[in-house]
């Protein structure tokens, strides 16, 4: 029917990427940075959170706090080697898409915004 159809013409097309090549260098390495400045900021804004006098606010800030603990140890294990399964569990995270591990980051925030909802830019100096 088609006299020059050539069926192997598939085989000569570039094969997909593998998973960890699909990304491109600059948006993996810009995203692990910004994930590891965000665990880091979400550490010490959980720190200044408990400051606070509101028992929420206390546990809010202890949650931001371990949020930006698993934010730092996934995209820079290297930052908290002291603790054993960090290696193992930053492997498994590299594996997954960077959607998928967006959208954790996403969920890790939500509970501290509804466990302390006022502000607490008001903080009065003790002289």
């Amino acid at each position: 029917m088609y006299p020059n159809t050539n069926f192997n013409a598939a085989n000569s097309l570039p094969q997909a990427l593998p998973p960890n090549e699909e990304v491109p260098w600059l948006l993996r390495y810009g995203a692990r940075a910004a994930g590891c400045g965000g665990g880091l900021l979400a550490m010490f804004l959980g720190i200044w959170t408990t400051i606070g006098l509101s028992a929420p606010c206390i546990i809010a800030g202890i949650w931001l706090v371990l949020a930006g603990f698993i934010m730092t140890s996934l995209e820079a294990p290297c930052c908290c080697m002291f603790v054993e399964f960090v290696n193992q569990f930053s492997t498994w995270a590299d594996s997954r898409p960077p959607l998928t591990k967006a959208m954790g980051y996403a969920i890790l925030g939500i509970p501290d915004l509804f466990l302390c909802i006022e502000l607490s830019t008001d903080r009065k100096s003790v002289v």
